[in-house]
């Protein structure tokens, strides 16, 4: 096990399996500030850990997202793809384009950030989602503390603690990458904070409900704001909650509150980019009716996926439904049970319908759903607590070696090591490529320092990496006779990788060319 790592890929791991070993220990002598910290910190070595086992960044969607993000370092109001764009471009194409609204910036202006901090590099650009991901089981945990015990919010929050998919999601290896960790970070974080409301009815729970459910609008559009769908439901299944005025005043409290956050960037850009804006409004709305980008599925999609998110064993799906039901049966109250249940119907029923399916959709309830195994597992525990009341010590081996049993089950190890080593040449999303594509960056890089060159004829979509790790202006196409002629008379330089094959026009103009 994990033998194809290189002693640099592992180092962040021996932080993490202490602290995490050191968080269960904790937990289970009570100490829960101290069981919490660890946690936390344990979580972020993980996450660091897998965010900087590739040293280049993953199509799809990553590399988008960092070159943009790179350039929000410089202008954080004016998203950009191609800073200077010296060719002609479609606005419309997402993957060639100037300014670049294909998603909402909240995410992006986290890596700008954490890049201003860590420099522009990997740990730089996935920091940001390392930390997120870090935060989610503590909100995991109370939600848990609060419905049914402690216990059950600990388990939960390590289980998705080490979850192999939101990792993976850290890492950038699967579409839309950071932008999912975010939303998933945002959703949690309005889940939470009504579970405090309904617990102790605290007024600033309605503003924090309403900023984290604005904030994933800023990461996802409005399916940002589902926490209000499953709580409206709360409100009508009780006759008391129904028939106060105040419940809907409450409502309506933190959804101006979540207006305040994501409704002043839409004025904005509808004014300043009003071409860009209204194309990428409609594309919105085309995700509920077209497959767009070839991302179709049938409707049980969502269900079928569970099998990447959780786990791919053939018995995932009973224990996901048999863990579901227990946590709903243990709940303390019957507005966290309907609020559970309305939650998970209504985010798999919206995407089940929406024509446009991607796998990390329906990964916004993953927290919720490991917080259901968290609690299979306290009650499997308790009852192996019962069986062992004499026998303390045994009890509390076995039990710390089963929560370890099953947390290296959701960090499947052995995928990870398939997708971020050379040990599945024909099973690591072609990773052999990927490092001679980065080998090609970095001598670019070192033989044409000179930020004056357009380089062309990179490598297909190599052109983003390209200009996230050297700042050069590159197209992965030649320039016709005439862009050429039209660069050199306005100053700059050319440069064309792939020296095979090259027109005639190319061979007798002054262009550097590359024979990578």
């Amino acid at each position: 096990m994990l033998s194809y790592f290189s002693t640099e890929q592992l180092r962040p791991l021996i932080p993490a399996v202490v602290l995490l070993s050191g968080a269960i220990l904790f937990n289970q002598y009570r100490n829960e500030k101290i069981s919490i910290l660890l946690l936390f910190s344990g979580t972020l070595f993980l996450g660091i850990f897998i965010a900087l086992l590739d040293p280049f960044l993953v199509l799809w969607d990553e590399q988008f997202h960092a070159l943009v993000a790179k350039n929000m370092m410089q202008h954080p109001f004016k998203p950009m793809l191609y800073m200077n764009p010296v060719i002609d471009y479609n606005f419309r194409n997402w993957t060639l384009n100037h300014v670049w609204l294909h998603k909402q910036p909240l995410f992006l202006w986290q890596m700008a950030l954490s890049m201003k901090l860590f420099g522009i590099n990997i740990l730089g650009l996935r920091f940001a989602s390392a930390l997120l991901h870090a935060i989610i089981p503590i909100f995991i945990y109370r939600i848990g503390k609060i419905t049914v015990s402690s216990n059950t919010g600990f388990y939960g929050a390590l289980f998705f603690a080490v979850a192999y998919f939101p990792l993976e999601l850290v890492a950038g290896r699967f579409s839309t990458d950071h932008n999912d960790v975010a939303f998933i970070f945002y959703i949690t974080g309005s889940f939470w904070a009504f579970v405090e409301y309904l617990r102790s009815e605290n007024k600033k729970y309605l503003v924090l409900i309403g900023i984290f459910s604005g904030a994933a609008v800023l990461v996802k559009w409005l399916t940002g704001l589902v926490v209000f769908a499953p709580w409206f439901i709360v409100i009508l299944s009780d006759h008391a909650r129904r028939n106060n005025f105040r419940n809907y005043l409450a409502v309506a409290v933190s959804f101006l509150f979540a207006a305040l956050v994501f409704l002043p960037w839409q004025i904005y850009i509808l004014n300043t980019f009003p071409h860009e804006s209204h194309y990428e409004f409609s594309q919105y709305t085309q995700h509920i009716y077209s497959s767009l980008e070839g991302h179709t599925g049938e409707w049980w999609y969502h269900f079928d996926a569970v099998r990447t998110i959780y786990g791919r064993g053939s018995l995932i799906p009973i224990i996901l439904i048999t863990a579901s039901a227990t946590y709903c049966l243990r709940v303390k109250e019957k507005a966290y049970r309907i609020f559970f249940i309305s939650a998970i119907l209504i985010i798999y029923a919206w995407f089940s319908l929406a024509s446009t399916k991607m796998i990390s959709y329906s990964a916004i309830v993953s927290p919720l759903v490991f917080l259901s195994i968290g609690s299979l597992a306290d009650i499997i525990l308790e009852k192996l607590k019962q069986l062992l009341k004499e026998m303390k010590n045994s009890y509390a081996l076995l039990s710390n070696f089963l929560l370890v049993l099953i947390s290296l089950l959701f960090l499947n190890t052995s995928r990870i090591e398939n997708n971020h080593t050379m040990k599945k040449p024909l099973d690591n999303f072609n990773r052999e490529l990927s490092l001679r594509q980065q080998n090609k960056i970095q001598k670019l890089a070192a033989e044409i320092p000179d930020s004056s060159y357009v380089i062309f004829n990179c490598d297909k979509f190599l052109n983003i990496p390209i200009m996230f790790f050297t700042g050069h202006i590159a197209y992965d196409f030649l320039p016709g006779e005439d862009q050429l002629l039209n660069l050199r008379n306005e100053g700059y330089k050319i440069a064309v990788m792939n020296a095979d094959s090259l027109p005639s026009y190319i061979r007798r103009s002054d262009a550097l060319i590359l024979k990578y």
